[in-house]
């Protein structure tokens, strides 16, 4: 884990876009934010390839 003291880095999270939110959000609301999505878009055609 990184250090929570440490400024905001946007080149970090164009790295690992997946890897800053799941620093900031956790998993529990990731899973929750993924649940959401796959109501809405239940074959994947939204976004394919993006964060979730």
């Amino acid at each position: 884990m990184k250090d929570k003291s440490k400024p905001f880095n946007i080149e970090e999270a164009k790295k690992d876009p997946e890897l800053c939110l799941r620093e900031t959000c956790g998993d529990r609301q990731i899973e929750l934010m993924r649940g959401i999505k796959r109501a809405f878009d239940p074959n994947g055609i939204l976004n394919p390839g993006k964060l979730f």
